[in-house]
């Protein structure tokens, strides 16, 4: 499986975002930015396999607990 493109909107501090991964990936940036939001999407929604969009009320971790039972 590959990632191509990936749509955040109302999660963490991303309000509306969309980026486009091609071949390897890095995610750089300055503290704050966004880089850990982006995995925790990613982690949401294949590894959890949880189907957007999340509730406003979800937390991460509820939304963990919810993918292991």
């Amino acid at each position: 499986m590959q990632i191509v493109r990936l749509t955040i909107n109302n999660f963490r501090g991303v309000q509306d975002g969309e980026l486009y991964f091609s071949g390897d990936t890095a995610l750089v940036g300055d503290n704050n930015t966004g880089k850990s939001t982006v995995l925790e999407a990613i982690d949401l929604v294949l590894l959890c396999h949880i189907s957007p969009p999340l509730r406003r009320q979800d937390s991460v971790a509820a939304c963990r607990r919810r993918c292991r039972s």
